[in-house]
C-alpha cells in the first residue's frame, strides 16, 4: 500500500544530511511535494490541537506554520511549513478535509510539506516521540478497513437475528414450516422468499388459509395445535 501515492517524496523518514549544515541528522518526518500553495488534505481524521506559527518552546520551533491534529489512537499528525493554515484549534477534522496549503515557512529550503507523526500529545505536542509516517499510516488504514468490515458483519448478524425472531415466532404459532427458520440459520433465505413467507404469516394471522401449493404453507392437518 502506497499511502503517499501522487506525492513526490523529497526526503524520507530517517537519517539524512542536514540541508543547512550538511551534517548527519535524523529526519523526524517525511517531506512531500505537490506544488506551492497546494491544498493539503488530512491523511486521517482527528481533533486539531494546534494551528498557527510554530515558535520556540511550542514543540514546533522552526516548523513555520503548522496544523497538528490528534487521531483516535492518540497520535499527533503534524503538517508543517505551510504557506497558510485552514483549520483552527478545537476543530474536528475528517480525512480529506483541507488543513492548509503547501509552503516554505520556518526553517525550509523550498516549498514542501513536512509531515510528521508523534506517538503522544504531551509535553510540547509529543516532540521527540516521532514514528515512521508511512508505516503508521499503512497500519492505521488497514485497521480502519478491518473495523469497517467488523461493523458490517455485526450489522449483518443483527439483521439475520431479527428475521429469525420473526420467523421463529411464526413457527411456534404453527403458521410456517421449520424449513424457513433453517434457511435463516443457514443464511440462504433470499429476499423474495422472506417477503413470500411474511405474506403467508400475515394471511394466517388474519385466519386466511393459503394455497396448499404455496411453498411456505403448512397443510392444515400438519399445523401445530
Amino acid at each position: 500500500m502506497n499511502v503517499f501515492e501522487g506525492w513526490k517524496v523529497t526526503s524520507p523518514y530517517g537519517y539524512r544530511s542536514d540541508p543547512f549544515t550538511g551534517g548527519r541528522v535524523f529526519h523526524t518526518g517525511i517531506d512531500l511535494v505537490k506544488y506551492h500553495k497546494y491544498p493539503i488534505p488530512a491523511f486521517v481524521g482527528g481533533v486539531v490541537l494546534f494551528a498557527g506559527e510554530g515558535v520556540a518552546g511550542t514543540g514546533f520551533g522552526g516548523y513555520g506554520n503548522v496544523v497538528a491534529l490528534r487521531d483516535e489512537k492518540g497520535h499527533v499528525h503534524c503538517y508543517c511549513h505551510l504557506d497558510s493554515v485552514a483549520a483552527r484549534k478545537g476543530l474536528t477534522i475528517s480525512k480529506g478535509d483541507i488543513i492548509g496549503y503547501q509552503g516554505t515557512t520556518g526553517r525550509s529550503t523550498g516549498s514542501h510539506l513536512h509531515y510528521e507523526i508523534r506517538a503522544k500529545d504531551a509535553p510540547s505536542y509529543g516532540y521527540g516521540s516521532h514514528v515512521d509516517p508511512g508505516e503508521y499510516l499503512e497500519q492505521y488504514y488497514e485497521n480502519s478497513e478491518e473495523d469497517e468490515d467488523s461493523m458490517t458483519i455485526k450489522a449483518d448478524d443483527w439483521v439475520w437475528k431479527q428475521i429469525y425472531n420473526i420467523l421463529g415466532a411464526a413457527y411456534n404459532e404453527g403458521k410456517i414450516d421449520w424449513q424457513w427458520c433453517q434457511k435463516v440459520l443457514d443464511r440462504t433465505l433470499t429476499a423474495w422468499e422472506y417477503t413470500h413467507v411474511l405474506a403467508v404469516i400475515e394471511a394466517r394471522t388474519k385466519g386466511v388459509d393459503v394455497d396448499s401449493e404455496n411453498p411456505a404453507a403448512v397443510a392444515p392437518d400438519q399445523r401445530r395445535k
